[in-house]
């Protein structure tokens, strides 16, 4: 059935989140279990008044703004480090708590090696804290007094030189800030009543995380993380900021081997 063009006062229905792909200076972020987006644009009027009426005289642009948020499903850790301005260190870093029997000179061979001795703590079995006299590699010495004692060390660790293991971490600094990017989203597709199927595509052309990601764990309940984004003014020649698109996707969609948004 031919359903001819696109009009511009066409109606349409949506449903779905779809996807969206977030582009950095060096970094990519796919957003491909998105649960919901929501794009405000904003815009600040001022009226001006005189004479004996009340009403407003005029009525001006003082402010337009914009903001889009996304909350995904999944997550990485590009999404830590795209909204804290970071990058994925080159070694993991993790921490360890161990118990272990003192050996009769003061001793305690731990598990890792490359360790942050400065950060250690050892307790004793009454939860006490317990001065640790020296260190080496992978083994910290307490006094002969623990000999034969149970305690517990707590210390960090990261993964590099002679530990193995598999992992990765960020570190967030004090002075790191996120950078721009621009927001490209699809919308999931969405076949309508007369047949045709559609997609929404929405530019962004620049914008930039205001660095606001809640960790939330709960008992049976998912994590998903959300990512909000202040748009700014890319100063383009041709002065856009965003650009929004209605696709016919009859024919690509056809045998909805698109409708996972991938």
């Amino acid at each position: 059935m031919a359903l001819g063009n696109i009009s511009k006062t066409e109606n349409f229905f949506v449903e779905g989140a779809g996807t969206a792909l977030v582009l950095g200076e060096n970094d990519k972020l796919n957003l491909i279990h998105l649960q919901d987006m929501t794009l405000e644009l904003t815009s600040t009027m001022e009226n001006i008044y005189g004479g004996e009426s009340n009403f407003s005289l005029y009525s001006f642009n003082t402010e337009k703004g914009a903001k889009v948020s996304f909350t995904n499903a999944s997550w990485n850790l590009d999404i830590m480090n795209l909204t804290q301005g970071t990058a994925s260190d080159t070694a993991a870093q993790f921490f360890s708590e161990e118990k272990y029997t003192v050996a009769t000179d003061g001793t305690v061979a731990v598990t890792y090696n490359t360790i942050d001795w400065d950060s250690a703590m050892v307790y004793d079995a009454n939860n006490s804290a317990v001065p640790i006299i020296s260190h080496t590699t992978g083994t910290c010495n307490i006094g002969e007094t623990y000999a034969n004692k149970q305690v517990t060390i707590m210390y960090p660790y990261t993964l590099s030189g002679t530990d193995t293991g598999t992992g990765i971490s960020s570190s967030l600094y004090t002075t790191a800030v996120p950078g721009f990017v621009t927001i490209y989203h699809k919308s999931k597709p969405m076949k309508q009543k007369n047949g045709r199927i559609i997609r929404l595509y929405t530019t962004i052309y620049k914008a930039r995380c205001d660095g606001s990601l809640t960790i939330d764990f709960k008992h049976k309940n998912a994590f998903a993380p959300e990512l909000a984004f202040d748009i700014v003014d890319p100063e383009r020649d041709d002065k856009k900021y965003i650009v929004f698109g209605i696709k016919d996707t009859t024919e690509e969609d056809a045998d909805n081997r698109n409708t996972s948004g991938n």
